[in-house]
């Protein structure tokens, strides 16, 4: 490695943290550089804990992280298994070491090249990075992107496909205990992840208004004066306590407010960003979102990365069925999953019965349209979580192939996801 030790700058980045993070985000990187090989060229902290938005709580002695510490590892080369594997392993060691309780925890890495840098495409996820990224050891790699991240070159598209994630994010993390109406001491965390992904309402929605801004503080501070309309004004208020919450730990929001405003939210912000005539019904907005040619409009690079998806699902999931090809022309997939998920995330927040078991079926047969069996039926005479389950199943057993068709994700990781908490 061409500077084996951590910059005097990152020290000074990390100070407004309680000493406990400081000194497990050293021993992470300490002990990261040691068994670096050198391959190795840089890390870059990024994410809520390079942003000072890290979520945490200190009882006692202890410290409780509800958020991740997320870096980028750059290599001069394309590192093999074996190194991986080496970061893995020490990972896995750190994180039981320093006995962090929250599922909300992790130590998440990417790995890049120096040569892969000049290619990556313009996203939210590259401006932070450039906005807000600790070099903790290496070299800069500045001057290895192809250009600065502007309001008039990111790419929209991608910050639309964001809903998508949001709504499946959310989703994954509802436990089979929430579903059936156990609550537990889990619940607080599931209103703390409501919180966090109700967030990036704002993220997407700022670009739309010709506003770019890195950070939640930021972005909400920019949103609460901001005239949007009368019913996204009305959100501001919730929107606010979960900012708080999610940074600052100050909690101000019910459960049932927290998920009213997640579902509220990305209605209106599907509306918003897709250009939806108005008034609309359930009917009309499928109608619309599914209609529209080319509503994401990406960058050419995440383009041809679903299209392979799109190929690759083709391939896997339908087995070269020629009745569902027109399903991978103007994004329809992914239009679908998510109209599937706002309404699956409609009947979790219902309160009645009848509105559960009548948003579930609608979800149940907007997923039925890309599902490739005739054996996904809403059983109206069995509970709502066991319909609910079997949903689920299926849009598990789907997205394993098309949503992460280009990684390792296994159904069995998706399954544990459900049930960790």
């Amino acid at each position: 490695m061409i500077n084996n030790s951590i910059h005097k700058n990152f020290y000074n980045r990390i100070k407004l943290y309680p000493e406990k993070i400081q000194s497990q985000l050293i021993e992470l990187f300490s002990e990261t550089i040691k068994v670096s090989s050198n391959n190795l060229y840089s890390i870059i902290l990024i994410g809520s804990t390079a942003r000072n938005e890290l979520s945490y709580y200190l009882t006692n002695d202890e410290i409780n992280i509800h958020g991740d510490y997320e870096f980028i590892m750059i290599f001069k080369n394309k590192p093999d298994n074996n190194e991986i594997d080496s970061y893995n392993r020490l990972f896995e060691i750190l994180t039981k070491k320093w006995k962090i309780k929250s599922p909300l925890f992790s130590i998440d890495y990417g790995v890049y090249t120096l040569s892969r840098l000049k290619f990556l495409p313009p996203t939210l996820w590259l401006f932070e990075l450039q906005h807000f990224g600790i070099l903790v050891c290496g070299e800069s790699v500045e001057r290895m992107f192809k250009e600065k991240i502007t309001i008039n070159n990111i790419d929209k598209g991608n910050l639309k496909h964001l809903i998508l994630v949001r709504l499946w994010n959310m989703y994954m993390f509802i436990n089979d205990d929430f579903i059936r109406d156990k609550k537990n001491d889990t619940t607080n965390i599931i209103k703390h992840y409501y919180a966090r992904n109700v967030l990036d309402i704002v993220t997407v929605l700022l670009p739309h208004k010709k506003i770019l801004e890195a950070g939640y503080g930021k972005r909400n501070q920019i949103f609460q004066t901001l005239e949007i309309d009368p019913k996204m004004d009305l959100l501001k208020p919730e929107i606010n306590n979960c900012y708080r919450l999610k940074v600052h730990m100050e909690d101000s929001i019910c459960l049932s407010d927290v998920s009213k405003t997640f579902v509220r939210g990305y209605e209106l912000l599907i509306k918003e960003v897709f250009d939806f005539h108005l008034p609309l019904t359930n009917n009309s907005l499928v109608e619309q979102l599914i209609s529209q040619k080319r509503s994401f409009n990406e960058s050419r690079y995440k383009k041809l990365r679903w299209l392979f998806l799109g190929l690759k699902t083709f391939k896997n999931y339908y087995s070269f069925n020629f009745t569902f090809f027109p399903l991978l022309w103007n994004d329809r997939l992914r239009k679908y999953l998510i109209l599937t998920l706002i309404f699956v995330h409609k009947s979790i927040i219902a309160k009645s019965i009848k509105e559960k078991n009548n948003y579930l079926k609608e979800s149940m047969d907007l997923f039925n349209i890309i599902y490739h069996k005739d054996d996904l039926i809403f059983e109206a005479n069995k509970p709502y979580e066991y319909n609910f389950f079997i949903l689920r199943e299926k849009i598990n057993n789907f997205m394993v192939i098309y949503f992460y068709g280009m990684q390792n994700k296994t159904i069995e990781s998706i399954t544990k996801q459900n049930k960790r908490i």
